[in-house]
């Protein structure tokens, strides 16, 4: 679980994953692991419009129902409280492995 999440951030960074190879790796993850990636990615480059990592979230929310769902209930889950009382994206910027190490961490307690 740990490497697919990486590798769905290190991936769209990069724009080296189409939104379709990107969905398939979603499915395989926790629906909060995944929600968690998406936003680190989201609020990273929400300064860059154009970006390729903005734009195929941008389509993978927009396409399948089943993510843009998901989005919305990890938005709402108390996890979000836990993480934003002590922690920032931009503080993992640079470290997308301790980023999601912290919140699998955290999953799994």
């Amino acid at each position: 679980m740990r490497q697919l999440a990486i590798d769905l951030i290190e991936k769209i960074e990069d724009g080296r994953m189409s939104s379709s190879d990107a969905y398939m790796i979603i499915e395989r993850l926790d629906p909060l692991l995944a929600y968690f990636c998406l936003r680190f990615l989201r609020e990273k480059y929400s300064h860059q419009s154009g970006s390729a990592a903005i734009n195929c979230i941008t389509e993978i929310v927009s396409t399948y129902e089943d993510v843009k769902k998901m989005m919305k209930e990890g938005a709402a889950d108390p996890m979000n409280e836990w993480f934003d009382d002590g922690y920032t994206v931009r503080e993992y910027s640079a470290d997308p492995d301790g980023y999601v190490d912290l919140i699998i961490e955290k999953l799994e307690s």
